[in-house]
């Protein structure tokens, strides 16, 4: 089951694609979008360029993956990008989303955090999602407690202390 394309009100949410790959690096190019990651382009920017590609490649499993983020009234306007992926070295699923500094606080990842959170539950049949947020990061905080997310600690992901945050499927 490949990753569908899905819509909110104001946004369409189609499967990535190697044809994202200039605004996906361009907004990687950002040192603001990038503050709390791990790995940057300016490190080596043709090894950044080229695990992005793998993993704009890379199967994440039935139904996983990731969705570049576009306004419904501007398709062309690239937003970022929302997932559903494994969290490395865990059994679980995580959500992870970035976006452009120019859509920041517009609710653009919030909304589309929603809609993929509904298909992580309602069409995968996921019991539970997690979200990994660098502590530092108060703006994706919120975002994950509107989602309706809890917190449960802190954990050592890829060498680093990250929240870790779970939402539990509730029943119909």
């Amino acid at each position: 089951m490949a990753v569908p394309a899905l819509a909110t009100a104001r946004l369409a949410l189609r499967p990535r694609s190697e044809v994202d790959m200039p605004a996906m690096l361009a907004m990687a190019g950002d040192p603001e979008v990038m503050r709390y990651f791990r790995t940057r382009p300016g490190d080596d920017p043709e090894a950044y360029r080229a695990a992005l590609q793998q993993r704009v490649r890379h199967d994440d499993g039935p139904g996983l993956g990731y969705w570049s983020l576009f306004p419904q009234a501007d398709p062309g306007r690239y937003l970022g990008w929302v997932s559903l992926d494994p969290l490395a070295e865990t059994p679980h699923i995580q959500l992870g989303y970035r976006l452009v500094r120019a859509a920041w606080g517009g609710g653009y990842v919030t909304e589309a955090s929603r809609r993929v959170l509904e298909y992580g539950f309602d069409a995968l049949g996921l019991g539970e999602i997690v979200a990994i947020v660098h502590p530092d990061n108060t703006r994706s905080q919120a975002v994950i407690r509107r989602l309706g997310f809890t917190a449960d600690g802190m954990r050592l992901h890829f060498g680093r202390q990250r929240l870790f945050y779970r939402l539990v499927r509730t029943p119909p």
